[in-house]
């Protein structure tokens, strides 16, 4: 969720306006992602539920942006 909510700041601050030019089309854009502790994994391990496997594993974070914002382009961790 912080992902993601940092990802739409960073959106918004750079003026992305989706598909409005031939350069913001969806397909046009990826999503690379650099990932350096499992802070976040080692507090919540005590509270196990079923978000807990999509929302910290490394590998779903840069494809889960890409799902979100429907861009086609690479999503790489």
């Amino acid at each position: 969720r912080l992902l993601m909510q940092a990802a739409l700041d960073a959106l918004e601050d750079a003026g992305y306006a989706p598909d409005s030019t031939p350069s913001t089309q969806r397909g046009s854009f990826g999503t690379y992602i650099g990932v350096a502790t499992g802070d976040y994994v080692d507090n919540l391990r005590d509270d196990i539920d079923v978000y807990y496997s999509p929302g910290t594993l490394r590998s779903f974070l840069a494809g889960r942006i890409s799902y979100a914002f429907d861009w086609s382009g690479p999503s790489m961790v």
